[in-house]
């Protein structure tokens, strides 16, 4: 009995351990996953939100608070916080509150971000969250998030 479960542990390692080495951003280290973004870089993130499998939205979804411009992720959050999938749109809604409570006017400035798109990512989120079908406690986020980046625009 010890050798089977030893082995059904060893499995499910290995499998976690494939699945990791096929998606650099899946690592469970937050630092590896800061790299991982440094090296990737912002485009490439963001175009892992807008597609592919699942399992790699999720993991640029949680990746995306260590961008360079975090900040022109937020239309892709809104959309998928705003979607169906029951997996993509509550850590969507997380990392939206996540980016939208952390943004620093001071470092915008810097980085020379687009009001605009800061503004646009705004008025789709009061869109979002205004949608009475959404569980209450994401709703509460985008509203939080809604907030914050109001008073980043106005």
């Amino acid at each position: 009995m010890v050798g089977r479960a030893s082995l059904l542990v060893a499995l499910v390692l290995a499998s976690a351990a494939t699945a990791q080495d096929g998606d650099p951003l899946a690592r469970t280290d937050p630092l590896e996953v800061q790299r991982e973004v440094a090296r990737l870089g912002d485009d490439a993130v963001r175009s892992r939100l807008q597609e592919g499998p699942v399992h790699e939205r999720l993991s640029a979804i949680r990746a995306v608070r260590w961008l360079t411009a975090p900040e022109a992720a937020l239309g892709d959050l809104v959309t998928l916080a705003g979607s169906d999938d029951p997996r993509l749109a509550p850590a969507a809604a997380i990392a939206l509150w996540r980016v939208s409570t952390s943004l620093d006017p001071r470092e915008l400035s810097d980085r020379e971000a687009a009001m605009e798109e800061l503004q646009s990512a705004a008025e789709a989120l009061a869109t979002v969250s205004a949608d009475e079908s959404l569980r209450p406690d994401l709703r509460r986020l985008l509203e939080i998030a809604l907030t914050h980046l109001r008073s980043l625009v106005e």
